[in-house]
C-alpha cells in the first residue's frame, strides 16, 4: 500500500496508479478510502479500463453495507464488460477474476445477471 500511495502522490492523475491504490485499500479492508480513490478515478480512467474501477467500487460498497449502491456499480461493470471486447489474454483473465469475486461478494447468481 505505501508504494501505491507514493505512486499516486507522484502522479495524481495516473488512473492505473489510482486503481492500484483503490485495490490496495480494498484488500486492506479500508473500504471508505477505496471508494474515495476509485470514485475520483472514474473521471481520469480511460474508458478501456473503467470496468476494473467499477467492480472494485461494487465490492467496496457491499462491504460498507450499501447493497443497492454496490449492485448499481456491479451492473454498470457488467454492461461495460459486454461492450469492451478485444482485451489481451492477461487483461481478460484479470477482468474475469475480479468479476467472479464481485459476484461472490454481492451474492449474484446466474439468474440475476443483467
Amino acid at each position: 500500500m505505501p508504494l501505491a500511495e507514493k505512486a499516486v502522490q507522484l502522479e495524481p492523475k495516473d488512473p492505473v496508479a489510482a486503481n492500484t491504490l483503490g485495490l490496495a485499500y480494498y484488500r486492506a479492508r479500508r473500504y471508505r478510502e477505496a471508494v474515495a480513490v476509485l470514485r475520483a478515478n472514474l473521471e481520469n480512467q480511460a474508458d478501456s479500463c473503467l470496468g476494473f474501477d467499477l467492480y472494485l467500487l461494487a465490492m467496496s460498497h457491499q462491504e460498507l453495507g450499501e447493497a443497492a449502491r454496490a449492485r448499481e456499480y456491479f451492473d454498470l461493470a457488467v454492461r461495460w464488460t459486454r461492450t469492451h471486447r478485444g482485451r489481451s489474454a492477461e487483461e481478460a483473465e484479470e477482468l474475469a477474476a475480479i468479476h467472479a469475486e464481485a459476484e461472490e461478494r454481492l451474492g449474484v447468481t446466474k439468474g440475476e445477471r443483467k
